[in-house]
């Protein structure tokens, strides 16, 4: 039995030998755009079956509503992007800061909250 370098030697030499090239994936945005209109596909056929709030024509005056699901999107948004930029390898992942961008939710959140609550 040879050594295992020899052997790690014969595999690369082999997969090199027989590599076809591969296609280049999309775009992470057109990516994400494709994974957000099967989502909201998904959302629509929910909403068909359970319904909506009693109370939506209400609720879609109300700002800190509003504030939420707009922060949801964003944060929805930047999730999936960010996901899929890391799955290729090699590629930065980095959009913004996340960080950032995870704590300007939460005080964003906490000032909805604690507007909602005057």
């Amino acid at each position: 039995m040879g050594s295992p370098t020899s052997n790690t030697d014969q595999l690369i030499e082999r997969l090199v030998a027989d590599a076809t090239p591969v296609r280049r994936l999309v775009d992470p945005r057109r990516r994400a755009a494709l994974w957000m209109a099967i989502a909201l596909v998904c959302t629509g056929l929910g909403v068909a079956h359970y319904g909506v709030r009693r109370d939506i024509a209400g609720a879609m005056t109300w700002v800190p509503f509003l504030l939420r699901v707009g922060l949801l999107a964003a944060t929805m948004w930047l999730s999936v992007v960010a996901a899929f930029r890391l799955a290729v390898p090699g590629e930065d992942g980095y959009i913004l800061d996340l960080d950032d961008v995870n704590g300007a939710t939460y005080r964003s959140h906490r000032g909805i909250e604690q507007h909602s609550a005057k």
